[in-house]
């Protein structure tokens, strides 16, 4: 398993975090997902055989956010 901790802007409430985190879990290849809100971090474990990190973002990205 690889781990990768992203900087997402533009959540703003448990109900973004919580969707980041529902819709990221759902990929195939993910481990865990653990979104620190007030931090503006998402961390990843995913296996890499099965997703790539590239993925991870643009998912990210189509639910309205910034992944920096």
């Amino acid at each position: 398993m690889k781990k990768e901790i992203l900087n997402v802007t533009g959540m703003k409430c448990n109900n973004c975090a919580n969707t980041v985190k529902r819709v990221v879990s759902s990929m195939a290849g993910i481990d865990k997902v653990n979104v620190d809100l007030q931090g503006g971090l998402v961390t990843v474990s995913y296996d890499e055989d099965l997703i790539n990190i590239k993925a991870i973002k643009t998912q990210i990205e189509k639910l309205g956010y910034k992944v920096g």
